[in-house]
């Protein structure tokens, strides 16, 4: 996209771009929520220049993607995060808009063979919609307040589904850009579970639970299942999921672009495994790699077989020393 349409569409953001190099540079329009104190003091934020698809990316929070990507990624945000600066969008779309139509775009590439080069496919949004909400679903509502302890707000913000083929409740994943990646399954009754495809494939391997809401300015922690990923967060909100204990090398490279890196698997044998595996690799990329002592939160611990068995009080405890800054406090 030519210099004057992205300087454009950065100023209807109320950002200030300055060329530099194959870039024009600025704070990260989605500092308010996903940089410390929601401010960018040190722009790390730029979009390429040139013909072709311009693309944004900022190299303190992670995010990459388009600009129509961006845009939608700050209206996601701010339901959760006050957005303190006035953002024009209507006029952002404009440009996007005149660009498409002046010339300052290239034909773009096909979307899908990009992320297919890297093993991602992504799903149709309208393929979710064929799946109802699980909170209008008495007997779904019920299983995941009740016996699994979420709250309704819980299960309406990770926008918990219904499967009436298969009697389950599912939870959808998305990777670092926003998009709908995957969905994962469990029978309401028994132990069953089940990972959707799309047109034949599922990205259970390479995208992590929680990537979409994942800040990379901070230590990570890892979990095993989807229901210790939440209660985990209701008390130190980064966090990412496997949603089994099979760790892939897609996966882990992934764990590099954040400063540290704190296992709190299952404690079980496929969670020791899990746990081995992620401290080897990191090890050997120079990423700094803790795990959670289940025998430090108190003897009646050290036989629960994973997190979500766990109070408030021993997760706070046992995580404490391992993040930085830690977001709560012990005392309450």
């Amino acid at each position: 996209m030519k210099d004057q349409r992205i300087l454009a569409f950065l100023k209807a953001l109320n950002e200030t771009g300055v060329i530099a190099g194959e870039w024009v540079r600025s704070s990260c329009p989605l500092a308010f929520a996903k940089h410390k104190n929601g401010k960018d003091s040190n722009p790390s934020f730029g979009i390429t220049r040139g013909s072709g698809v311009s693309i944004g990316n900022c190299f303190s929070c992670g995010f990459s993607g388009e600009l129509e990507t961006l845009l939608a990624a700050i209206k996601y945000e701010r339901q959760f995060t006050p957005l303190k600066k006035k953002v024009d969008f209507l006029k952002a779309y404009e440009v996007l808009a005149e660009a498409a139509t002046d010339g300052s775009f290239d034909t773009l590439p096909d979307y899908e063979e990009l992320v297919e080069s890297v093993g991602v496919t992504v799903f149709p949004e309208m393929w979710l919609q064929t799946f109802i909400r699980a909170s209008k679903v008495d007997k779904a509502l019920n299983y995941l307040t009740k016996v699994r302890g979420l709250t309704p707000d819980e299960v309406d913000f990770y926008d918990f589904r219904y499967d009436s083929t298969r009697n389950g409740v599912c939870i959808p994943f998305r990777d670092f850009s926003k998009a709908l990646v995957g969905l994962r399954g469990r029978s309401i009754e028994g132990k069953e579970f089940h990972d959707y495809k799309y047109n034949g494939t599922s990205n259970t391997k390479y995208v992590w639970l929680g990537e979409n809401l994942a800040d990379h300015t901070m230590p990570i922690v890892l979990c095993e299942g989807q229901f210790d990923y939440i209660k985990i967060r209701r008390y130190y909100p980064n966090v990412l999921s496997g949603l089994t204990a099979s760790v892939t090398d897609e996966r882990l490279k992934k764990l590099e672009y954040f400063p540290s890196v704190i296992g709190f698997w299952d404690n079980d044998k496929a969670g020791k495994t899990a746990d081995k595996k992620c401290a080897d690799y990191l090890k050997s990329v120079g990423i700094n790699y803790t795990s959670f002592d289940y025998n430090s939160v108190g003897s009646e611990a050290k036989d629960e077989e994973d997190p979500d068995k766990l109070s408030e009080y021993q997760i706070k405890k046992g995580l404490l020393p391992l993040v930085e800054k830690p977001k709560f406090n012990l005392e309450w």
